[in-house]
């Protein structure tokens, strides 16, 4: 009987997740950060690139722009958007992303990334999240930082070189915060909870649903947070499995607190 109510619960919520889903007409290219959230002394390095083999990942309608000061040749900050033709592709391309973008283990950095206090910023509309610094070895030891946030079918992108000249921590979380509320105005994201439309108990599920309360190891992509000290179910692809376990978790114990007053 259990088996059945699962596989029922799973279908139902997985089809009415998955129709919810939200279509857009915009292009990589108009999601790219304007020069006017950056500082004064900022300039494009050129206009905005198609990504692929050229530069190691992405494909040809994923775009990438560059920035520079204005009284140096060099660039110092760079920012990647991807766009997948769905937000499963978009979630297992944000942890691939992830591994290599937040590499630990690469020559090129000198200590693990971290998040320092300056770096308050955290989303609530991304369906992932992280924002962290190291310091990178590749032409002398440089502090950089790095905003990365999957928003559906997007997943972005932002890294800078933090120095005196270019950037302080504080305006790096500034411009996290308006590349993520920029996401949020184009893309017509919502806040705090799903608008697939489906309830259950006459609810609609939140947003985001603690992993501790439903267990570990759950299927699908629910189980991986790289990033995350307690993870959390964002994403339309993985919140029908996280409700029907809590669903299934109910009925359970209201069968078994029945079964002991019996």
């Amino acid at each position: 009987m259990w088996l059945f109510l699962w596989s029922g619960v799973i279908s139902m919520l997985t089809m009415v997740a998955y129709r919810s889903s939200p279509e857009h007409n915009l292009t990589t290219q108009d999601l790219l950060l304007p020069l006017e959230a950056l500082p004064s002394t900022w300039e494009i390095s050129g206009s905005p690139r198609p990504m692929g083999p050229g530069i190691g990942f992405g494909d040809e309608d994923d775009t990438y722009i560059s920035f520079k000061l204005k009284s140096d040749k060099y660039n110092i900050a760079y920012q990647f958007m991807l766009h997948y033709p769905n937000i499963r592709q978009a979630e297992k391309g944000y942890l691939d992303l992830h591994r290599s973008h937040f590499n630990d283990n690469s020559i090129a950095v000198d200590v693990p990334w971290q998040t320092p206090a300056e770096l308050s910023y955290t989303s609530s509309y991304a369906d992932q999240f992280r924002i962290a610094c190291t310091i990178n070895n590749v032409a002398g030891p440089k502090q950089v930082c790095q905003v990365m946030g999957q928003y559906g079918q997007y997943v972005l992108i932002f890294h800078s070189v933090i120095r005196p000249d270019t950037m302080s921590l504080s305006e790096f979380n500034g411009v996290a915060q308006f590349l993520d509320e920029m996401m949020v105005k184009k893309l017509a994201l919502p806040s705090g909870e799903w608008s697939s439309g489906f309830a259950v108990a006459g609810r609609t599920p939140p947003r985001h649903i603690p992993l501790p309360l439903l267990g570990r190891g759950l299927p699908g992509w629910c189980g991986r947070c790289p990033h995350r000290a307690t993870c959390v179910c964002r994403s339309p692809a993985c919140l029908p499995t996280a409700v029907a376990l809590h669903f299934v978790r109910h009925h359970f114990l209201v069968f078994h607190l029945r079964q002991s007053n019996g």
